[in-house]
Parts: structure tokens; C-alpha cells; sequence
């Protein structure tokens, strides 16, 4: 079969696809779209702009914020030379503190996240690029009535350092706040990131309790319903499917709550199909490869249909090890699988 035209996306690889509701346009999603972020060298870093902040030895501290003299008295080694991760900003390569790196980074780099097809031209063209919807976008929705797209992801925190606690001048490292879980609501020209769990706060990297139950993690599959005011959500890592009311997701007043979520109990659930007429919601489980048959009045899952499943046992039985940030987290919101995407390189 020769296909009608080979369109090429600058990202790879393409992965969410949807329509607009007059089916005039088709978007796509670039899975590891990135975030416009480099390193700079060990090297750079002595001679560099931020030379005195950074220190000729990159880290000066360990986690607890020991170091010079007491490191060396304890017989510890001294800190490797490191980079620092820099991104491109509003025309500038910047680091963390907002120093300029453009001297050090010859290249600029784009963000070409959601394209827009034109489905009615002769020769289908891309005719819009919408950058800044996310690190890594998993999938699509279009809202049937309004035609707002929203576009489930992961937003990487790797412009901040990986590891430590630098207390020079406060910033908090990573710890417990890698990735933000999001829907990224795109509408009338604006791109507007939802943060799922806007509960969590980052300085109480354990979180509080309750914390794990009102978080939703690795969000993919959505479906809207017919009168576009429902939004369903497949939380793959939570085992959940999260409800939201539209407009309370696009105005961003949506309360994060337990209460508006259906578990299901098979758990890993990666794809859904509503059946509004009977009211019924049906959900790929993952961890144990059957259908949930979900009523969507009542918001429970009603009966699970097992599939057959070639997978061997130890894989079965490893899935949930590397997905469920229930068990993974204190918060909640990330487990193994945050970084290595469906069990690939953490890039």
C-alpha cells in the first residue's frame, strides 16, 4: 500500500494523534519532545560566568551539605568536576540562576511539541507548530464541542541539579520533585500546563499523609465525553482513572481529590473507550492484561474480562515494579517508569 503522502515532524518519534471535531485538522504529538535544555562542560564551568557560584570542582557539598575541609577529614573524596544543564529561553542559553551561557552554547535548539495537519488540503501540510506543551507527551484528546486539545505528559525539572542540597543560597535540589505529571490544555491560541497534583508541596519531600491518595501519575489515554464537559484519565502509574470537570481543568480550579477518582483493579490502565449510551467505560489493565467494564454513573468498576497473555510470568509480575508510584513513592506521583519511559533509556 503506497500511502497518500509521508509528512515528516521535526521529533521523534510521533506517537499521540487525534482529530478536531470537523475533522479538518489532525494533530500529532512528538513523544520525546524534549525541553529545549544542553550541558556545559566540566571545563566551561571554571572559566564560565557563574565560576564563584558553581566552585572549580562543580558540587562543593554532599547531600547533607558537608564539604571543603570536613569532607577531607573524613576521608571522603572530593567532588568530581560536572556540567550544568542550561536552557534556552527566550532567546538565551540560561542556567538555573538565570546566568547567560550564550558564549559557551554555539546552537540554539526549538520545541516543536503538537502539530497541526491540514486534513483538507489537496496535499495534506502541517500549518501550525505549538511549542511548550511538555517534556515527553503521551496522547490527545479533543474536546467534541469546543475543539480545545488536551495533551497528557510529563514535564522534565532538569534545568535544577540532580542530587544535593545547596545550601549557598537555598535552592533545593530534585529530590522528590523530577517530573511534573500534566494535561496541558491548548485553547483559543494559549498553551496552558495543568499540573495533576498541584497538592503536593515540594519542600515536604515525603509528602503528608494522604498525599499518594489524591496524586495521579503517569497520565495517558483521555476521553471526553459527547457534551465535552467530562474528561476521563488514564493514570497509569496510580491505577486509577481521574475524572475532571472541563472547565474546572482549564481555569485551573480543579481541587486534586481521591473522591474524583475510579479505581480499577487490575491496575496500570493504558487505554479507554466510553459507551455513553449504556453508560459504561471500558479500560485496558495492563498488570493483569484484562478489560475493567467501568459504570460511569455510579464510578466503579463493575466486572473484568481477563485477555489471553502470552507474557511470562516475570514480567507480569516485574510491570507493576516499575510503574505503580503508589508503592514507588511517598507522593505518589512517580516511580521507576517516570524516567524510563515504558522501559526504555532515561535519556
Amino acid at each position: 500500500v503506497v500511502p497518500l503522502k509521508i509528512l515528516s515532524l521535526f521529533g521523534m518519534p510521533a506517537r499521540g494523534l487525534a482529530v478536531s471535531p470537523d475533522g479538518g485538522t489532525v494533530y500529532a504529538a512528538i513523544f520525546k519532545s524534549g525541553n529545549q535544555t544542553t550541558v556545559v562542560g566540566a571545563t566551561n564551568l571554571i572559566f564560565g560566568p557563574n565560576s564563584t557560584k558553581y566552585g572549580k570542582k562543580g558540587l562543593t557539598t554532599d547531600a547533607s551539605g558537608l564539604g571543603g575541609s570536613n569532607l577531607e577529614i573524613l576521608g571522603a573524596k572530593k567532588a568530581p568536576n560536572t556540567g550544568v544543564i542550561v536552557q534556552y529561553k527566550n532567546g538565551h542559553w540560561v542556567d538555573s540562576y538565570g546566568t547567560n551561557w550564550d558564549a559557551y552554547v554555539p546552537y540554539s535548539l526549538p520545541d516543536k511539541d503538537v502539530f497541526a495537519i491540514d486534513a483538507n488540503a489537496a496535499s495534506p501540510v502541517i500549518k501550525q507548530e505549538i511549542p511548550h506543551v511538555g517534556t515527553s507527551l503521551f496522547n490527545i484528546a479533543v474536546n467534541p464541542v469546543s475543539g480545545a486539545l488536551y495533551v497528557s505528559n510529563y514535564d522534565a525539572r532538569n534545568l535544577e541539579r540532580f542530587e544535593g542540597d545547596d545550601r549557598t543560597d537555598g535552592k533545593l535540589s530534585l529530590n522528590g520533585r523530577f517530573i511534573r505529571n500534566q494535561i496541558t490544555v491548548i485553547k483559543n491560541g494559549q498553551v496552558l500546563p495543568r499540573n495533576l497534583n498541584k497538592h503536593l508541596v515540594d519542600a515536604q519531600t515525603l509528602g503528608s499523609p494522604g498525599d499518594s491518595e489524591k496524586s495521579l501519575a503517569m497520565p495517558l489515554q483521555m476521553q471526553v465525553s459527547g457534551n465535552g464537559q467530562t474528561l476521563y484519565l488514564a493514570a497509569y502509574g496510580s491505577s486509577k482513572i481521574g475524572v475532571f470537570n472541563v472547565d474546572q481543568l482549564e481555569n485551573d480550579s480543579f481541587v486534586p481529590s481521591a473522591s474524583s477518582h475510579i479505581n480499577v483493579s487490575g491496575g496500570g490502565p493504558a487505554g479507554l473507550v466510553l459507551d455513553e449510551a449504556r453508560g459504561r467505560m471500558y479500560v485496558l489493565t495492563r498488570f493483569n492484561n484484562s478489560i475493567a467494564v467501568v459504570n460511569t454513573a455510579s464510578r466503579a468498576e463493575t466486572a473484568s474480562v481477563p485477555m489471553y497473555n502470552p507474557e511470562p510470568d516475570f514480567v507480569v509480575k516485574g510491570r507493576p515494579l516499575l510503574y505503580d508510584a503508589r508503592f514507588a513513592s511517598a507522593k505518589g506521583d512517580v516511580s521507576c517508569g517516570s524516567c524510563h519511559l515504558f522501559g526504555d533509556m532515561d535519556g
